[in-house]
Parts: C-alpha cells; sequence; structure tokens
C-alpha cells in the first residue's frame, strides 16, 4: 500500500503550512530514525534488515529498534522468508496501512477523547 510523502507539506485551513514529518513526531513520538527507516520500506516496497541497514549506513540494532517501534504502532507489518529450517528466520517488513488514515483516524479520537473531558 502506498503511503504520503513524508518530504511534503500540507496547507491547513488557516493557510499554515505543516510538515508532515513533524506530524509523525508529534502524534506517535517517531524519530528521524524511525522516519527514515519508514521512508526506506515506503520506496523499497517490502525490505529487510540488512538492506535498510546497508541504506541508512547504521548498525542492524539501530534499524531494529526503529522497526519495533513502527510495528508496536501499527505502521508496518512483518513476514517471515522460510529458508529452509536452518538457522534464524529472515523477516521482511512492509507497509500495511495508508498511514494518512491512520493519522485521521488517531487524531479523531484524539477530538473525541478530549470532548468527552
Amino acid at each position: 500500500m502506498g503511503i504520503i510523502a513524508y518530504t511534503g507539506e500540507i496547507i491547513v485551513k488557516d493557510g499554515r503550512r505543516v510538515n508532515l514529518d513533524n506530524i509523525l513526531r508529534a502524534l506517535y513520538g517517531l524519530s528521524d530514525t524511525d522516519l527514515k527507516v519508514l521512508k526506506i520500506i515506503e520506496t523499497l516496497g517490502k525490505a529487510k534488515i540488512d538492506e535498510i541497514s546497508s541504506k541508512m549506513n547504521v548498525n542492524k540494532s539501530t534499524v531494529i529498534k526503529s522497526l519495533k517501534t513502527l510495528h508496536s504502532l501499527g505502521f508496518i507489518q512483518r513476514e517471515i522468508l522460510r529458508n529452509g529450517n536452518k538457522g534464524r528466520p529472515t523477516f521482511i517488513y512492509f507497509i500495511n496501512i495508508k498511514i494518512e488514515h491512520k493519522i485521521k483516524e488517531d487524531l479523531e479520537s484524539i477530538v473525541s477523547a478530549l470532548s468527552k473531558t
């Protein structure tokens, strides 16, 4: 599934420009590394830890931390690539949602909760 372009901005009703990276940082606490990992997965469609690590020029543990964050927030899914029954399984990661829908749903939930207070 496609996701919104993170380098872009949206213009809100009052004319202000809002950077989408800033929305993701504020709503979900995503780090710069998390956003880079998400962008790489978007670009590749599906990606393994090694591929992401290589593109970012960081160690695997850094990538794994971001993947865990993105997975726990529901931005990505993973599936096991079977290499027979030998060794550790290899996972491939992909985006499983339309992120703009997730943002909208989560903002609506926040507004609803605020209106009840």
